[in-house]
């Protein structure tokens, strides 16, 4: 066991300070600012903890293990569930387990749990247990450079050096300083001294924190206030009391969630709002440890840890109500923050601004400002409403080495330069953990183009068959160089050539059907994998013959620099071949021609109403009856089959009745089908009341054939014909 000089040494103040004291470092750990906003969260934390359970912690009465155990519960139940968290327990270490205990943290509940009922044995207090807790967070792998690795060292004593390589804790600390994670950041390392423990020394700019309780708690709680959790806690002026059940906040910045600590009652918080309702995620019940080993615990000590959050997005700054289970007091109650701060960092060039830092070029001078700003609305965050003395960085690095830098939002005058680039924006809320948002990028660097082609003696593409493929041999190539060296296709990264002249000389082409042409064939450029460039006149869908044949001179350039010109030549060679294209022509332009012929100049029938109606004589009357299942009666639609028929009118056969349209609105019949019926002719009786007087007034076809009319109109008026005992009564509406 250690031996302490002074076992009694103010239990009750020693266990508080225990308390408050783990409490605050956890709420440090929560609220770090974050410069991503991917999701609506803080930076994520890795925290391997060094936990004292040896046998001093609990000699004589004393209570500290049970202070200590509780606030390791408010620590896990006050982590979001994205953050790591490791136990290194110095009884493990002293009984040979050479490992951490991982937290749960997804299962707040289950973690704080897990850390209340431990039922390790009172040990000594090994440095190897630092060592342990160090290579844990060395095994982590997290690429984030804003995840934050923590180291915290708790203790009431003196460490021994037993199997370790470091001779005490100061050696250890030392070492481990400035130690850089595999992310590129620094671990922070927090060293909280209880009693009369044994101090060491750290600076602050290395992330070494120290911390003495003592049993001065009041001034120790102030002095880890400003060292590690600061403004994080709401101040006074912003929390209010509404009723008993029901605490105000006021917040000037986006927050990402509230967590709240009640100490000394069992009351939860059961709703939270602001302008609308938010999320209680959490109500976590803390509780002492129960006595063992003969240790006696505190039953003091209960509470309730609850976190609230507006699920994914940021609570916007304003008024909130927190309202509990039960009645509350606001001296037993901790309300935290976690600010919701993202650091824009806005470049210019002449003044004007850089959307994109790869369109910066080798020499470019730019102005760097960094811009705190709300992660989901983007709005500006002014600097009145931050949290006060914030210190800004900025600095401009190539290739990892700092080439300019500023302590400041502003840094002025950079020179772009080859090589990496890139662009570190600090923020660090006074004795807090800093937070960094980097740029990387590099600049373009000034091309100086040049384009050179290949052309072979004879490069010949038929006028029947042009296209990429239709070439009859070898084809034009470009090369776009930089400083006379050729840029891969990689290197060029999109840029390309354009079509600048096309010129065609038929002079040589020999034969009118040859030279016959109306229509430049349309070069085309393709680009190769080896970065090179092919010349081809491109594929149409018009006759080859249309195309014209002899030597095309195209000019192309580089469409980055204009300036930067090359010429190639081809050969389009026509043949007889190309002719045969003009069959289809010709059919084509017949059909079109006899579409125009259907669609506008054939007659054509307009929607009228054709009615046949077919009677006979019935009675001794002059009577008739209508033969309903004979007959017809059809609407004459504009377009039928009949209207592609070769003929220059309409024509329907109804009831064997051959119809023809006039083209005027109208139809009539002609004269041989007139003369294939024994009588017709038009007549206003009505057939089934004078069936013979109709029949008595048509005209005979028989032997009179020839003063049948050639076209008989049909209308609104009947028009009769008669075969046999039948009479065909026709109208058209």
């Amino acid at each position: 066991m250690k031996r302490k000089t002074d076992k009694h040494r103010g239990a009750k103040s020693k266990r508080t300070g225990v308390l408050l004291l783990v409490l605050l470092l956890a709420s440090a750990l929560l609220c770090p600012l974050s410069a991503k906003a991917e999701k609506q969260s803080s930076t994520k934390k890795i925290i391997s903890v060094v936990y004292d359970d040896s046998g001093s912690m609990k000699n004589d009465g004393i209570t500290s293990w049970a202070s200590a155990n509780y606030a390791m519960q408010a620590f896990a139940a006050l982590l979001n569930e994205q953050d790591q968290m490791y136990i290194t327990y110095m009884s493990d270490i002293m009984n040979g387990k050479k490992e951490a205990v991982e937290i749960d943290l997804t299962n707040p509940e289950a973690a704080v749990k897990q850390i209340r009922e431990d039922d390790r044995v009172f040990d000594e207090t090994p440095v190897e247990a630092v060592d342990v807790a160090m290579e844990t967070l060395l095994s982590v792998q997290n690429e984030d450079e804003n995840t934050q690795f923590w180291l915290i060292i708790l203790t009431d004593g003196v460490m021994l050096q037993y199997d370790s390589n470091h001779v005490d804790i100061q050696d250890a600390v030392d070492d481990y300083a400035g130690t850089e994670m595999c992310n590129g950041s620094t671990v922070y390392i927090t060293y909280m001294g209880i009693g009369n423990a044994a101090m060491i020394s750290g600076d602050p700019s290395d992330g070494v924190n120290v911390v003495s309780a003592g049993d001065n708690i009041v001034p120790a709680l102030s002095d880890i206030a400003n060292k590690v959790s600061g403004r994080m806690v709401f101040e006074e002026s912003q929390i209010g009391q509404k009723d008993g059940k029901t605490i105000t906040v006021h917040s000037e910045i986006p927050l990402y969630a509230v967590s709240v600590f009640s100490q000394g009652t069992n009351t939860k918080v059961e709703q939270a709002s602001a302008e609308k309702k938010l999320d209680v995620e959490r109500n976590v019940e803390l509780k002492y440890p129960e006595p063992k080993y003969g240790a006696v615990t505190d039953t003091s000590l209960f509470g309730n840890a609850a976190l609230i959050t507006n699920g994914d997005k940021v609570i916007q700054p304003g008024d909130y109500e927190i309202v509990f289970s039960e009645d509350v007091a606001l001296e037993n109650t901790v309300i935290m923050y976690q600010p919701a701060i993202k650091m824009a960092a806005e470049m210019k060039r002449n003044g004007v601004k850089v959307d994109n830092p790869e369109d910066l070029a080798l020499g470019d001078v730019v102005d760097i400002e960094l811009i705190p700003t709300n992660p989901e609305t983007g709005e500006v965050i002014e600097d009145s409403k931050l949290p006060a003395g914030i210190l800004w960085t900025v600095s401009y690095q190539v290739d990892d080495q700092t080439v300019d830098e500023s302590d400041g939002r502003i840094l002025t005058g950079v020179t772009v330069q080859e090589g990496s680039n890139k662009i570190v924006g600090t923020m660090q809320i006074p004795n807090y953990a800093p937070n960094r948002q980097t740029i990387d990028f590099i600049p373009a660097r000034n091309i100086n183009y040049g384009l050179t082609v290949n052309q072979p003696d004879q490069v010949t593409f038929a006028r029947g068959k042009l296209g990429l493929d239709g070439a009859e041999g070898d084809v034009v190539t470009f090369q776009i160089t930089d400083d006379g060296v050729p840029m891969s296709k990689e290197e060029l990264n999109g840029v390309s050539l354009k079509i600048v002249d096309t010129e065609v000389d038929n002079s040589g082409v020999k034969g009118f059907l040859n030279r016959f042409g109306m229509k430049t064939a349309s070069p085309g450029i393709k680009q190769n994998d080896d970065g090179t460039f092919t010349l081809y006149p491109k594929f149409s869908v018009i006759p080859a013959f249309l195309i014209k044949a002899g030597t095309y001179t195209v000019t192309v350039a580089v469409d980055a620099d204009t300036s930067v010109q090359a010429v190639g030549t081809f050969e389009i060679v026509p043949s007889l071949t190309d002719w045969a294209d003009l069959v289809p022509v010709i059919i084509g332009l017949l059909i079109l021609l006899y579409l125009i012929y259907i669609l506008f100049f054939k007659a054509k029938f307009d929607g009228q109403t054709l009615k046949i109606q077919v009677y006979v004589a019935a009675g001794p009357m002059g009577g008739g009856k209508l033969l309903t299942t004979e007959g017809d009666e059809v609407v004459l639609k504009k377009f039928g089959g009949d209207l592609f028929a070769p003929k220059n009118a309409c024509t329907r056969s109804i009831s064997g009745i051959r119809v023809i349209a006039d083209g005027s609105g109208g139809a009539y019949i002609k004269k041989r089908t007139v003369a294939s019926y024994e009588a017709y002719g038009n007549a206003g009786a009505n057939p089934l009341h004078n069936f013979s007087g109709v029949v008595g007034s048509l005209k005979q076809v028989k032997g009179k054939e020839d003063q049948i009319p050639d076209m008989v109109s049909l209308g609104s008026l009947p028009f009769y014909l008669k075969q046999g005992k039948r009479l065909y009564r026709i109208t058209l509406e």
